[in-house]
């Protein structure tokens, strides 16, 4: 079975992973150990139309852009897509597949070419709408240039187009971005990768029977998941955009046997829909009252039935399933300690 574990801060795993024979992605100087892909290249089974919301999400992760912003990002995917292959409309793109896409060669979409293309074509567009004031136009203009010189453009832009995210669906990897140091474009490479995924695995057929294909293993899960904040999402975020995304995601990933492992320090920071899909919870000491309630309601139980989870030892925790009425505790027999040595 292959394993992936996306960790955004520094990580014990990296001696560990090297004793399992696994691959280390840290994005560092150091030749080889750098990940490139292409998001522009959907799985060969998935079609670029519906590829599209994910890389324009992934994409408004480094802006703070509201809905309206959001949907100007995916039109601008959508028409980069249709100069670069020559189509006419956007119904064209519903019957390109990532296989048939990577025939293409140098037409296909790169983010050098999106992220170039703000200043010659959609900035004088926009310039001349009266919805965008002058102060949001020059917003976009410093982001768009801060891309420009990005640790992300670098690694969303390999040298050959037709580089997807096939490295990742066999073997052991262990993709460390405490590199990038950007929060922004961390989260945009989380959501790519994770959603890259997500999509090969349930556009490959399972064959006979179900069974677990990959894990991934997502550490701060908050960064793709998080709790969305109130307000009218038209003019505060794109945050539903993202919620909805991620929250389809987890629910269809364990139908094409991807299983997916979300760690996170405050179950509060976590949006209550990704809970609910959750079919195993694992949770360790939590002292916070405010978390234990939390998890008392997500659990469906008393909150007194969790009175004893602020005082568990290490190496223990309380574990729901949908099998159990109720949490049950247990030693967990093997964990790391700060060198990264088995216990």
């Amino acid at each position: 079975m292959s394993t992936v574990w996306i960790d955004t801060a520094k990580s014990v795993l990296g001696g560990t992973m090297t004793e399992l024979g696994g691959r280390i992605w840290d994005f560092s100087a150091a030749p080889g150990r750098v990940l490139r892909f292409n998001p522009f290249v959907p799985p060969d089974r998935v079609t670029v139309y519906r590829h599209i919301p994910l890389i324009a999400t992934a994409l408004a992760m480094t802006f703070p852009v509201t809905a309206l912003g959001h949907t100007m990002l995916t039109n601008m995917i959508v028409r980069l897509y249709l100069d670069k292959l020559g189509a006419k409309r956007a119904a064209d793109l519903v019957t390109i597949t990532g296989a048939a896409l990577r025939t293409m060669g140098r037409r296909i979409p790169t983010m050098t070419d999106l992220i170039l293309s703000w200043p010659q074509r959609y900035r004088p567009q926009l310039a001349g709408h009266d919805t965008w004031s002058a102060a949001t136009i020059a917003f976009f203009d410093e982001r768009w240039r801060a891309l420009e010189t990005s640790l992300l453009r670098d690694i969303t832009s390999p040298d050959d187009p037709r580089l997807g995210i096939e490295t990742l669906v066999a073997g052991t990897h262990l993709i460390e971005l405490r590199e990038i140091g950007n929060d922004d474009e961390i989260n945009a490479l989380m959501l790519m990768l994770f959603g890259m995924l997500c999509e090969h695995w349930q556009s490959t057929p399972a064959g006979n029977g179900r069974r677990l294909r990959q894990a991934l293993l997502i550490d701060e899960a908050h960064r793709l998941a998080g709790r969305p904040r109130d307000g009218d999402q038209l003019t505060v975020s794109a945050e539903a955009s993202l919620a909805r995304l991620v929250t389809r995601m987890t629910k269809e990933c364990r139908e094409s046997g991807l299983g997916l492992v979300m760690a996170e320090q405050s179950v509060r920071d976590l949006n209550p829909a990704v809970l609910t899909n959750t079919a195993t919870t694992i949770v360790h000491r939590v002292v916070d009252g405010a978390d234990r309630a939390e998890l008392a309601l997500r659990f469906g139980v008393d909150p007194t039935a969790l009175r004893g989870i602020s005082a568990l030892p290490d190496g223990y925790a309380m574990v729901k399933t949908a099998e159990l009425d109720a949490p049950a505790t247990v030693c967990i027999p093997y964990r790391l300690d700060r060198k990264g040595t088995v216990q």
